[in-house]
């Protein structure tokens, strides 16, 4: 089994960077959506948010090396925010494609609350 697949989905929000970071930064995202336990590694205050979670669904040790980053990114564009997720440490091809959609819906969620 391979963990190095990679999972990125990325969604415009018609709202300034301000707005979204503080939707990400108030609304407990990183707890709401990672089922496990999320620890902040690093943040670049309205730009990126990098966290590190041990899922509890993985029945793996709790060992740095079986967390996964996930890494929130806002960006201007043209008056609106481009907001990615990147998750990383996949094992599969069919987790691969559950994450990219449960980050999907995580995006959608975001940009309906906030526009």
């Amino acid at each position: 089994m391979t963990n190095n697949l990679i999972a990125k989905v990325s969604v415009i929000i018609n709202a300034p960077v301000s707005k979204v970071w503080e939707d990400l930064m108030d609304h407990g995202q990183v707890e709401q959506h990672l089922s496990g336990e999320p620890h902040i590694v690093g943040i670049v205050p309205e730009r990126i948010l990098h966290t590190a979670y041990l899922s509890y669904f993985s029945g793996q040790e709790d060992k740095p090396e079986n967390y996964s980053n996930v890494i929130y990114e806002v960006s201007p564009e043209n008056g609106r925010t481009l907001m990615t997720i990147t998750q990383d440490h996949i094992e599969s091809q069919g987790d691969l494609h559950l994450r990219k959609q449960a980050w999907g819906t995580v995006l959608a969620g975001m940009k309906n609350r906030i526009e």
